[in-house]
């Protein structure tokens, strides 16, 4: 069972990836010209704008499961 401690550092970087995949799909938005990254969700900025944060964290606890096998 984890600790407190390791349960606030997991979430801890959880939190900061997350963030900055929000971060990096904003960047590319810009870098592209365009305000919505797709029109499936109208005015929510595009479905990856929705799932930007679930995409980084996804593959960052894939990494780190991969490394711990």
């Amino acid at each position: 069972m984890a600790t407190v401690a390791s349960q606030f550092l997991i979430g801890s970087i959880v939190t900061v990836v997350a963030q900055s995949g929000d971060f990096l799909e904003s960047w590319m938005k810009r870098k592209a010209g365009v305000k919505d990254s797709g029109s499936l969700i109208p005015g929510h900025g595009g479905l990856f704008d929705r799932v930007d944060g679930i995409v980084a964290v996804s593959c960052v606890i894939g990494i780190f499961v991969l490394i711990i096998r």
